[in-house]
This record gives C-alpha cells, sequence and structure tokens, in this order.
C-alpha cells in the first residue's frame, strides 16, 4: 500500500487524491477490524472462562449430592438394622437431612444470581 500510496502521490491529477483516499479509508477500516477481531477473541475467551467455570460447579454439585445420596443411604441401612427405632424416626431423620442440603443448595443458588448467573434451560 506505500508503494501504491508513493506512486499516487507521484501523479498530479485529482484521480491520485481519489485514491488516496480510498488508501486511507481502507487503512483505518483495517485497523478497525483489528481491533474489532481483539476484542471479539477477549470476549470469546471470557464466554470460554464462564462455560468451564459453570462446568466445574456443576460437577462439584454433582459430587457433593452423590456423596449425600451416599451418606442417606448408609445412614438408611444402619437405622434399619436397629430395631428400636420406628420407621417414623427414619423417615423424619431423612427428610431433616434432606431440608437442610436443599437449603444449602439454594443458598448457593441465590449466590450465583447476585453474581450475574442465570437459569439456561
Amino acid at each position: 500500500l506505500d508503494r501504491a500510496a508513493s506512486l499516487i502521490a507521484s501523479s498530479q491529477d485529482e484521480s491520485g487524491e481519489y485514491l488516496r483516499a480510498i488508501t486511507e479509508a481502507l487503512e483505518l477500516e483495517k485497523e478497525d477490524l483489528f481491533v474489532a477481531t481483539q476484542a471479539t477473541e477477549e470476549y470469546r475467551n471470557e464466554i470460554i472462562r464462564c462455560r468451564d467455570a459453570t462446568v466445574s460447579l456443576a460437577r462439584s454439585y454433582d459430587q457433593h449430592l452423590s456423596r449425600i445420596e451416599s451418606r442417606l443411604d448408609a445412614i438408611l441401612h444402619e437405622l434399619q438394622k436397629d430395631e428400636s427405632r420406628s420407621a417414623f424416626d427414619i423417615v423424619g431423620d431423612t427428610v431433616s437431612t434432606l431440608r437442610l442440603a436443599k437449603r444449602e443448595i439454594k443458598s448457593k443458588e441465590e449466590m450465583l444470581k447476585d453474581k450475574g448467573m442465570r437459569m439456561v434451560s
């Protein structure tokens, strides 16, 4: 483009000025495109980081709930072995444990909402 600009500058007619103006406009567009490309790449990288964080959080919840389920299963088997406890005691303990887990999950969900995350279905 510099060579073309110098050839254009050497000519003295109006077409040289017109071509010079077109060249300058193309250079400006090229710079704008470069800036837009960089911004798009940064935005894409941020999206990837957010997606990875969300996936990691979902895996963490899955592991946590799996541990709770295993613990409840072990408690249930232990309570079923104990003949002095009634079925109502077993159900009551299980329900209270589930309520605690539900409250904890809701508080984490509210924390994510406060950070601007939203449910995607």
